[in-house]
């Protein structure tokens, strides 16, 4: 709890950047925290990830996004189909669902949905922003005039790490709490680092 409280002194301290900041959540549900293809450490993090969540005020964030895998069930991400994963996430089962409780949120959210195509879609970049006729999530974010994004979620080597890049890509000036992420293989943490700096993604610790 007290590096979670420590967090936001961080922020306050911080003067804010000309235009809006965003808060993205990746892909925190359950098979990743307790299900198919459960995280190493998720499921211990999870109460921490909320309590950012029910810190996220105006006084931080002007809107915050919770990326979703919702894969059908025949998708070719799934070893079964030639893919790298154990089917996970797949659309309408409780795998899928978000574990975090957002009725405490007090920012404006979007849901994106994303690995309904062909590919794995790592990105929440990749996805599409729920109930909203936004071309992408670059284009819903530029439009709400978010400069900054900071991430975090599951999994840091992978959707954490695409949605960074493809963050800094798109001209947001990116951080990614790694606190506040967890790695499918905590040995590819350091390159990880390395790759997420060469791109111009800033990292914290808190």
């Amino acid at each position: 709890a007290q590096e979670s409280r420590g967090l936001g002194d961080v922020y306050k301290r911080q003067p804010m950047a000309q235009g809006k900041k965003a808060l993205i959540f990746v892909d925190v549900q359950r098979d990743f925290c307790t299900g198919s293809l459960a995280v190493p450490g998720a499921e211990a993090q999870l109460e921490k990830l909320q309590d950012l969540l029910n810190r996220s005020t105006p006084e931080f964030y002007d809107v915050a996004i919770f990326s979703m895998d919702k894969h059908p069930a025949n998708h070719s991400s799934f070893k079964e189909h030639g893919g790298l994963w154990p089917p996970h996430c797949v659309v309408d089962t409780p795998g899928a669902e978000l574990v975090l409780d957002v009725s405490t949120i007090q920012i404006p959210f979007f849901v994106v949905s994303k690995g309904d195509g062909a590919d794995d879609a790592y990105s929440a970049f990749q996805g599409h922003a729920e109930y909203v006729s936004s071309d992408s999530v670059a284009k819903l974010l530029h439009d709400l005039d978010v400069k900054e994004v900071d991430i975090c979620g599951w999994a840091l080597d992978y959707c954490v790490k695409h949605t960074a890049l493809d963050a800094a890509k798109y001209g947001f000036k990116t951080r990614v709490h790694l606190a506040y992420c967890s790695a499918v293989d905590s040995t590819n943490t350091v390159a990880v680092i390395k790759e997420l700096h060469d791109a111009g993604v800033t990292t914290a610790d808190e």
